[in-house]
């Protein structure tokens, strides 16, 4: 297989505004046992809130991207803030343009005053060509300010698997179709700047043979993105592989292809990502793998230094299928995992002890249910896990939910 990439410089951004504010939920408090549950405010079945989780300071962003306020499927985000008495719910976002099955809320991203919410399945350039929409916190409350789309947008790109640090908007386009026609998939970045966001790069997967699916997971931290190509074969069938670009003086390049050494065919390695500083987590969620890597930053590059498992493993429990990390903690999610009925879920913590990991504990919803999907995404910052449980029935069947462990009260 030969690979190439490359990046191109392009234009600015149209910008817009929005803000919904939702009533807030009844305050509460939990230590790691006993998590905070969160919900959506008048929750519907399939609203499927939880799908995408993300968290930073005393800020919370949840989405639903299939809410119906804005036509069936447009979706929503929810936002909660950390008060003195527990979670409260202070926002409802939406998009100003919010069409029927835009799923928007299926990616979310925040950092500081600053949300994403993609929207894959946005129709601007096309069926499910895809965006992102920018949302700033102001006085009043989270205003939209722009709204972000690839400027070789095509339909069915599935633009939209979205995360952020500082003035860096990453975008994952999935779907992108390469040269020779397949689905490589493609990473495009956003700078700040007056006005608005830039995009300011675009790599491609544009001469491969196969669907690669490159962007389908992408996360940020620093001067580094890292972004899932879970199907890319580089072997016999699809193991997987990761790419990982950096910052220099002329703006972002790539640096390293992440594979692992026991990889096999179907891995799925890249589902899902996670980074902070030296250390980066890539999930390999599929029956034969279950497993969640972990690389460290060496003088000659990205070195494989751990392999995590669950200590109670077993078949089709999708360890692996969402990752998150937070200095010395790694959090794997498992929503396959059967301890309280099919699919109920569990999430895997685990912790640094010198240069190894070490579990350190399972967490479960108090109240799971077979299908709750407990575990399918997962955010962690500050000392708080957060967890999806997308299937949870509590407002009508699939409305979802999401569980806040550790320090959920200022």
């Amino acid at each position: 297989m030969v690979r190439a990439i490359r990046r191109r410089a392009i234009a600015p951004i149209a910008l817009g505004m929005v803000l919904l504010l939702v009533g807030a939920a009844s305050p509460g408090t939990s230590h790691q046992h006993h998590p905070t549950k969160l919900t959506a405010l008048n929750a519907d079945e399939y609203d499927h809130f939880s799908t995408s989780v993300a968290t930073d300071g005393d800020t919370i962003v949840v989405g639903a991207p299939g809410d119906d306020d804005g036509g069936d499927g447009a979706g929503s985000a929810y936002v909660f803030v950390r008060t003195r008495e527990g979670w409260e719910r202070s926002a409802k976002l939406t998009a100003s343009d919010a069409e029927e099955q835009d799923s928007f809320g299926g990616s979310v991203a925040i950092d500081g005053d600053t949300i994403v919410v993609g929207a894959r399945h946005d129709d601007d350039a096309g069926l499910s060509s895809g965006s992102a929409y920018v949302f700033v916190r102001t006085r009043e409350g989270w205003e939209q300010s722009a709204k972000l789309t690839a400027s070789d947008a095509e339909e069915q790109d599935s633009f939209g698997s979205v995360a952020i640090d500082g003035d860096t908007i990453v975008v994952g386009a999935f779907a992108k179709r390469n040269a020779a026609g397949r689905i490589g998939g493609a990473v495009y970045m956003f700078a700040r700047a007056s006005g608005g966001w830039v995009q300011s790069a675009e790599f491609l997967l544009y001469d491969t043979t196969t669907d690669d699916y490159l962007g389908i997971s992408v996360a940020i931290d620093g001067d580094t993105i890292v972004a899932g190509a879970p199907s890319l074969d580089f072997f016999d069938g699809s193991p997987g592989a990761v790419y990982v670009y950096a910052r220099t003086s002329m703006g972002w390049a790539d640096s390293a292809i992440l594979t692992t050494f026991d990889g096999g065919p179907w891995d799925s390695f890249g589902e899902s990502v996670a980074v902070s500083g030296a250390t980066i987590v890539v999930g390999a969620a599929t029956e034969d793998a279950e497993s969640a890597y972990v690389f460290t930053r060496s003088r000659s590059g990205w070195d494989e230094s751990a392999k995590l498992t669950a200590s109670d493993s077993e078949e089709q429990d999708s360890f692996g299928g969402s990752v998150a990390i937070d200095g010395d903690t790694i959090v794997v999610g498992a929503w396959g995992d059967d301890d309280a009925g099919d699919g109920a879920g569990s999430v895997y913590v685990f912790a640094r002890a010198r240069s190894r990991w070490v579990e350190s504990g399972k967490l479960t919803a108090p109240d799971a249910s077979a299908s709750d999907f407990f575990g399918s995404q997962v955010a962690a910052a500050g000392g708080m896990i957060l967890v999806s449980a997308s299937g949870d029935d509590d407002g009508g069947s699939s409305s979802g939910a999401a569980y806040a462990f550790g320090t959920n009260t200022k």
